[in-house]
């Protein structure tokens, strides 16, 4: 049995070898196959997509606090941790629960918990908001089932431009190991 690495360079060392690339005078263009003809797909880059680790990205656009943005598991889950979102919005709060809440924050920036919410905090909280979103999480000790779904509260404290937020998730990692993302 190979190990992990072993595993991973395999596969990046597959990912990066040399591919027949399309014609740069690209799609349309004279020259084999005819204008008509799609790019063939086997030549496009590959995706590659790890049976450890899945990435789930949710949209968040309209500038405000949200509630109840669903969450579904691609695979079963003991880890879910938030490893990307806006810079702008690292200091914004996030809280994951699994059944909706109907929380209506009616265009407000700010989620205000009132102390009854059954929500599982993915940031540090203070008076101004969340902090250190990004590399917050949590770990279960059994796994969740793939389709489970999961829900979010999103809050835009730190006002401006609202976007995407990405999650790792993934039944077979024990350790994380994040340094640096947060001043504390």
């Amino acid at each position: 049995m190979r190990s992990f690495r072993e595993h991973m360079n395999r596969t990046a060392f597959k990912m990066m070898r040399p591919t027949a690339i399309n014609s740069p005078m690209g799609f349309g263009s004279s020259g084999g196959g005819g204008s008509d003809c799609p790019p063939d797909q086997s030549l496009q880059s590959r995706k590659y997509v790890s049976p450890l680790v899945s990435f789930v990205t949710v949209q968040h656009t309209n500038n405000a606090a949200i509630g109840d943005v669903p969450l579904i598991l691609p695979i079963p889950a003991r880890v879910i941790v938030c490893v990307s979102t806006f810079l702008v919005e690292q200091d914004n709060t996030l809280f994951l629960h699994f059944v909706p809440l109907n929380k209506n924050y009616a265009g407000a920036i700010a989620i205000l918990p009132q102390g009854t919410e059954a929500w599982l905090p993915m940031c540090g909280l203070n008076t101004a908001g969340g902090t250190g979103r990004m590399g917050s999480g949590w770990r279960f000790s059994k796994p969740l089932p793939p389709t489970t779904n999961l829900y979010l509260d999103i809050g835009q404290e730190g006002g401006g431009v609202s976007g995407p937020i990405t999650f790792a998730i993934s039944d077979d990692i024990d350790y994380w190991k994040l340094t640096g993302t947060q001043g504390n």
